[in-house]
């Protein structure tokens, strides 16, 4: 993730670099929870992807795997649904995910998900 967002990190201009930096934090956050949240829902030895796009106006996250159930049954219909049965921190930190980025989730043919995290980034002051 940093390496996908260096140009914002190391920009020369300190006023842009101010101006980016809460959206470069929302994205570091967005980036762990999901890869955290795929890791947690999949299947002994699976794995995940993630990819960062950043773009003029936003960071792009996308994090593809399983989202198996922890036992491995069944599939969970959408790893951001929340039902009753949801530990309280993981609803916490999915409710946050979803304050700070736009999410679309897109199933894949091999039975995996991928879940995109749009992140706003925030313009330099005029």
């Amino acid at each position: 993730m940093e390496f996908a967002l260096h140009t914002l990190l190391c920009a020369p201009d300190a006023r842009f670099r101010a101006a980016h930096q809460g959206g470069v934090d929302d994205a570091l956050l967005v980036a762990s929870e999901l890869t955290s949240d795929a890791l947690a829902h999949s299947g002994p030895g699976s794995s995940c992807e993630l990819a960062c796009a950043l773009g003029r106006y936003e960071v792009k996250i996308s994090v593809t795997g399983p989202y198996e159930t922890a036992a491995g049954s069944q599939p969970l219909s959408s790893p951001f649904e929340l039902g009753p049965g949801a530990r309280r921190l993981e609803e916490l930190r999915r409710r946050i995910v979803r304050q700070i980025a736009r999410i679309q989730i897109t199933w894949r043919a091999d039975g995996e998900r991928t879940i995109t995290a749009t992140v706003p980034l925030t313009g330099p002051a005029s």
